[in-house]
């Protein structure tokens, strides 16, 4: 399984921790953080300005607080790439996150 880096400024962080029954019976539960993020569109392709991207971390309890600690601030998600069925695109799992070492500027931006 390949791995990559998507680099992103950190705008909103909504914690989602829960579980309960449907209607039908079925069962649920959540426990992860929603990491709502900017991210530079492609300018090479003759884009400008920013994309949103919610990011879906497992964890609530293990992540809410360092994410509440980076809203406003760039950050580095690492993401699986996940094969999909023939014929299908590859699917991107977001694993885990850290601040942007060393970085100051606009994301997408030399510092």
């Amino acid at each position: 399984m390949a791995s990559i880096q998507q680099t992103a400024q950190l705008v909103g962080v909504v914690p989602k921790n829960g579980s309960g029954t449907l209607d039908n019976g079925t069962a649920w539960s959540t426990d992860r953080v929603e990491l709502h993020c900017l991210i530079p569109l492609d300018e090479t392709k003759g884009a400008k300005g920013m994309t949103s991207q919610i990011f879906k971390i497992q964890g609530c309890d293990a992540n809410r607080d360092r994410a509440f600690a980076l809203i406003g601030q760039n950050i580095v998600v690492e993401l699986d790439l996940v094969a999909g069925n023939p014929g299908q695109a590859p699917k991107l799992n977001p694993k885990t996150f850290r601040a942007l070492a060393g970085k100051t500027g606009e994301v997408g931006k030399s510092a």
